[in-house]
């Protein structure tokens, strides 16, 4: 079961969020793999990589005060009793769409939001290979432990969103 909302923030704080992630100066991390390497198939493939910027983990803000300020803002509008994780993507434009390996975030279930800071032709694959597009102020609310999977993009250089996990 899933749920997508549109338009999920006001345009003023969207707008904040998006350019500040967007920055030329935002802190991003080189990722070599898009899922956990010791899930089937373990070769690895072209374009298996990504940028990220892990925000929250383990009771502990892991991220610039600006950004957890502003991330903070989108976590206040879902009801969050205790937040996981928190990362924001990067996936970086491929010739062709290419779709990561479907896994699991946690193995317990638990809800999962992402939020998709652009727009572009990449999407997040549920189980029953329902597809939820990147669409700018996006909010795809899912049971992360359930089997899903990212895709990279072909018509942006990148495709940006927030990943959060929580009960």
């Amino acid at each position: 079961m899933h749920k997508v909302i549109d338009n999920f923030l006001e345009p003023k704080l969207f707008s904040s969020i998006k350019n500040h992630i967007e920055s030329e100066v935002f802190p991003w991390y080189y990722t070599d793999r898009c899922t956990d390497p010791t899930i089937p198939p373990f070769e690895k493939i072209d374009y298996d990589f990504y940028f990220c910027n892990l925000v929250y983990k383990d009771s502990m803000i892991m991220t610039d005060g600006n950004t957890w300020n502003l991330v903070r803002l989108l976590l206040e509008k879902l009801d969050i009793k205790s937040l996981m994780r928190c990362k924001i993507n990067a996936y970086t434009k491929t010739p062709t769409l290419i779709k990561h390996k479907k896994h699991i975030d946690y193995d317990f279930e638990h809800k999962g939001a992402i939020f998709s800071l652009n727009t572009n032709d990449g999407s997040t694959v549920l189980k029953d290979e329902i597809e939820i597009k990147s669409v700018a102020n996006r909010l795809l609310l899912f049971d992360p432990s359930i089997e899903h999977n990212s895709t990279s993009c072909t018509d942006s250089n990148r495709r940006l969103n927030i990943n959060i996990n929580y009960f």
